[in-house]
């Protein structure tokens, strides 16, 4: 089971505190609710489009810029592997800014 240790305040500065390697990644707010999951091939590129202005998930846009949030991630390399990972923790949290349940492994 992964622990999310690697944790990053969510702001453009920080953007190179996070590895170009895929994972998958959970948002925080300051009191460690978990708002958003997913998973990426490049977790620093996914940091990065989730603060831009073509974030297309409007509650997490909105989220990210009037809150303090986190990015908590671990690497995991095999797509297989996210997958499930990523559909364990939305079962386990029902992240409010998911609108929809990832697909099943």
């Amino acid at each position: 089971m992964n622990n999310y240790n690697n944790r990053v305040s969510y702001s453009p500065q920080n953007r190179n505190y996070i590895p170009t390697s895929s994972g998958v990644y959970i948002i925080t707010d300051t009191w460690g609710n978990v708002k958003y999951v997913g998973q990426a091939n490049d977790l620093r590129r996914r940091y990065e489009e989730h603060l831009s202005y073509q974030e297309p998930n409007i509650e997490l846009r909105n989220f990210l810029r009037n809150n303090y949030a986190f990015f908590q991630y671990e690497v995991i390399y095999y797509q297989g592997d996210r997958n499930s990972e990523e559909l364990r923790i939305y079962r386990m949290y029902r992240p409010p800014f998911n609108h929809m349940q990832p697909p099943a492994a």
